[in-house]
């Protein structure tokens, strides 16, 4: 029995050593194989996207991708929604780094738009979605009438496509605070009807909005 064992440890012992570039070759592939899938499933940070900073829109963010919510963490959802009473999505935030656009009626063309537009009726009230300082208002042609704040935490959020604003740069303003009212003052978005153009930015860098605000 003993000898049995012997020979049968002995043909091992024979393979491993004619084989073993063999077997080192199939245990680094097992090895990449683990962190390739190791690294493609761990990280589920929110997707941003690095501004083309046009120079007729005043936050950098002239261009409409994810669906509200998608692959969020909802603790980051503390913003109200800027037109409590919107009838629907015109352009929706969309990311021209994968490649998905929307068709702008204005323009006549497909685009990207790092952006949401909410419709309203015409004279609907926007009010800010958190606490902040005015940090800018101004005109610009293709996004109208528009308000800058400074929501804190590096989060900048344009209110673009406004009526007369109500009120002015360095003004602070509390969460809910009636800020404008929904127009057709973007030449570039003329034929969506009277909406709100929003966009966000953290640090910097052009976020979804939908990834922040909660619906009420």
């Amino acid at each position: 029995m003993q000898n049995s064992y012997r020979r049968g440890f002995d043909k091992i012992k024979t393979f491993v050593k004619q084989n073993l570039a063999l077997i080192i070759i199939i245990a680094c592939v097992i090895a990449i194989t683990t962190i390739v899938i190791v690294a493609a499933t761990g990280g589920n940070e929110i997707p941003v996207v690095i501004d083309d900073n046009p120079s007729d829109d005043p936050t950098g963010v002239d261009d409409p991708t994810i669906k509200p919510g998608a692959n969020v963490d909802n603790t980051l959802k503390f913003f109200v929604t800027p037109v409590a009473n919107y009838t629907g999505i015109g352009m929706d935030y969309t990311n021209d780094s994968d490649n998905m656009f929307v068709f702008n009626g204005t323009l006549d063309m497909w685009m990207s738009h790092r952006a949401i537009d909410f419709l309203a009726e015409e004279g609907t009230q926007v009010r800010a979605m958190r606490s902040g300082t005015v940090t800018e208002v101004g005109f610009t042609y293709g996004y109208g009438n528009y308000i800058i704040i400074d929501h804190g935490d590096g989060i900048l959020a344009t209110y673009a496509s406004l009526s007369e604003p109500m009120v002015t740069a360095g003004q602070t303003v509390a969460k809910g605070a009636i800020i404008a009212e929904v127009s057709t003052s973007a030449a570039y978005e003329f034929e969506d009807g009277p909406h709100l153009h929003l966009s966000m930015q953290v640090n910097g860098v052009t976020v979804n909005p939908w990834d922040y605000i909660t619906t009420d």
